[in-house]
């Protein structure tokens, strides 16, 4: 890793073919929870790349696997940077307080629920409630990370996480409830 990072540094197309074999998937894969289709993911997962080769010099070796969670953790950065600038995220720092009681499925119910099918309920979701549940369920995000990288509040975090879960967890219990 640190040898290939070095490589594609020093502008080897070799290297950042070689880069490009071994992690595209991974990033593609990244890119897909922040995206609203294949297609978007895909023309993400080429920005990242090139903004990938483009700061590879600043990356640091730390030990097996951090080059895999620096090239993703770029794409994700890229993306958030540009769906705030685009303003495609619309975050609200209130939360409906009723919305609260709402409840929330148990785990054996969520368990229940196909991946696939889990994975579409949570396209369906706002773009704003897409990313924050993304950045704090799947890359584990603190909420004064995920405020400080969408440039919001950690209390407007915490509400769009929050009204995401309730969201989710209502498509859950109607999912269940139709297929038992």
């Amino acid at each position: 890793e640190e040898l290939l990072a070095k490589m594609c540094g020093r502008k080897d197309v070799a290297a950042q073919e070689k880069l490009y074999k071994i992690y595209a998937a991974r990033v593609q894969l990244a890119c897909r929870r922040y995206s609203k289709d294949n297609e978007e993911a895909q023309d993400f997962t080429q920005d990242a790349f090139m903004r990938i080769f483009d700061k590879i010099g600043k990356f640091r070796y730390s030990g097996e696997g951090s080059l895999g969670r620096w090239l993703v953790r770029v794409a994700v950065n890229m993306i958030i940077d540009r769906k705030r600038r685009d303003k495609s995220l619309g975050i609200k720092s209130e939360i409906d307080e009723a919305a609260e009681d709402i409840p929330q499925p148990t785990e054996e119910e969520a368990a229940s629920v196909p991946l696939d099918v889990l994975h579409k309920m949570i396209d369906s979701l706002s773009n704003a409630k897409k990313m924050v549940f993304n950045l704090r369920c799947v890359d584990e995000y603190s909420y004064k990370e995920i405020a400080k990288m969408i440039g919001i509040s950690e209390n407007a975090a915490s509400s769009t996480f929050a009204k995401a879960r309730i969201e989710l967890g209502m498509m859950i219990k109607e999912y269940v409830k139709i297929n038992g």
